[in-house]
């Protein structure tokens, strides 16, 4: 769907605004309806920095008037993005993208932005959460359903420099750098 749970915003939100004075080029892939910039600049924070959505699905760009939101969407599949022709980012977000994936496309993805961007926050549900094409968009497809806290650490370990998870949530919100 484009939009996510509520859980791990809220730590969100702080983190950018504990580091918003670092923050010049924001990076959200996976825009959907634009829920990081709507939270974050509704918010008051970093709403002079440049921000680029990324969004596979481009109907989302109308129905969701991401053009008044961002500076600049990209419509491409996250996997066949030239992530270095973009440019450095401050900060990317990458918020219930990589369930829509497999494991080892993850992996590449993940690296690939992280070569891009000083701090990358991955939003993903961290439990068994099967969902199917949503309204007509086949990419909203959990093609990996079954991502776990456990399974996020063994596999992003070293890069993981922060998270947050509770037992009430089924989302964990994880902090990522090179």
């Amino acid at each position: 769907m484009p939009t996510s749970s509520h859980f791990g915003k809220t730590e969100t939100v702080k983190w950018f605004k504990d580091n918003e004075h670092n923050i010049t080029r924001i990076l959200d892939i996976g825009a959907g309806s634009g829920t990081y910039p709507k939270l974050i600049k509704g918010a008051g924070i970093c709403k002079d920095a440049e921000w680029v959505g990324v969004e596979v699905w481009e109907p989302y760009i109308n129905q969701f008037n991401l053009t008044s939101l961002y500076s600049k969407i990209v419509v491409e599949d996250a996997r066949k993005i030239n992530w270095s022709a973009l440019g450095r980012f401050t900060v990317a977000i990458a918020g219930d993208i990589l369930e829509h994936i497999t494991k080892d496309e993850a992996v590449i993805v993940v690296d690939q932005i992280l070569d891009n961007c000083n701090t990358l926050i991955i939003s993903i549900p961290i439990i068994h959460y099967p969902q199917g094409p949503y309204q007509g968009n086949p990419y909203e497809e959990h093609i990996k359903d079954d991502w776990s806290h456990d399974e996020m650490l063994s596999t992003w370990g070293k890069q993981i420099k922060n998270y947050w998870k509770t037992s009430a949530s089924d989302v964990g919100v994880y902090w990522l750098s090179k």
